[in-house]
């Protein structure tokens, strides 16, 4: 598996979110704010089931295309 940067994973993330029609995609880079990321990816939706349709996607994209799964996810059926 190639090894990827932060900003390969931020890319993909956008782009996932804008697929499924998320609005206001915002990108802030926290490094040297906090230590527990790089970077916060911040978007609105219409709807909770749009909400769940975009964090569904993201972690699709990045598992299928990077292999990268999250440690842990909150609030998730």
């Amino acid at each position: 598996m190639p090894n990827h940067d932060t900003r390969t994973y931020v890319k993909a993330m956008v782009q996932a979110l804008d697929s499924k029609r998320g609005e206001d995609i915002q990108v802030l880079k926290v490094g040297d704010l906090t230590s527990i990321a790089e970077y916060f990816v911040i978007c609105t939706a219409n709807s909770t089931t749009q909400v769940k349709t975009l964090a569904d996607e993201v972690e699709f994209r990045l598992k299928t295309d990077y292999n990268v799964v999250p440690h842990h996810v909150e609030g998730h059926d």
